[in-house]
Formats: structure tokens, C-alpha cells, sequence
């Protein structure tokens, strides 16, 4: 092997393994916080379908029993005997 191929291998190694631990560190360390974020922003979407879940659900609860009070509306109901 001549000297020229020794220079260029050891400069190879010498340049690459580096390289190559520190691209594998910075690569775990940023997916493990990707994965933090994707999760946090996961629970906060949750949490709020679960606030407008129940923002609907109330809403049209008192949408329902709004009708029971209308008295014109339970008088026109009576007329056309689809309310006893």
C-alpha cells in the first residue's frame, strides 16, 4: 500500500467516525424531541375535541329542553295534535 492510500485512509477515518457519532447523537436527540412535541401537540388536540365535545353536547341539551318552554310552539304542536 503506498503512502498516498494510508494518507487518504487514515484522513477518511479520521474525518468520517466523527462524523458519523456526531450525526448519529444529533439524529436521536432531535427525534426523541420530535416525538415529545407530536405528543404534547396530541394531547392538546384532544383536549380540546373533549371542550367542544362538550360545548355541542350542552348546547344542544339546551336546545331540546328550549323547545319544552316555547309556549307558542307547544300551542301550534297541540293544534296539529303532534304534541299531548
Amino acid at each position: 500500500m503506498t503512502l498516498r492510500k494510508k494518507i487518504f485512509l487514515a484522513y477518511t477515518v479520521i474525518i468520517i467516525v466523527p462524523l458519523l457519532s456526531i450525526a448519529i447523537a444529533v439524529h436521536y436527540i432531535f427525534s426523541d424531541a420530535k416525538i415529545e412535541s407530536v405528543t404534547e401537540n396530541a394531547e392538546n388536540l384532544l383536549k380540546q375535541f373533549n371542550t367542544n365535545m362538550d360545548t355541542l353536547i350542552k348546547d344542544a341539551s339546551r336546545a331540546t329542553l328550549s323547545i319544552l318552554y316555547n309556549k307558542e310552539l307547544i300551542k301550534i304542536l297541540k293544534e296539529g295534535g303532534l304534541y299531548n
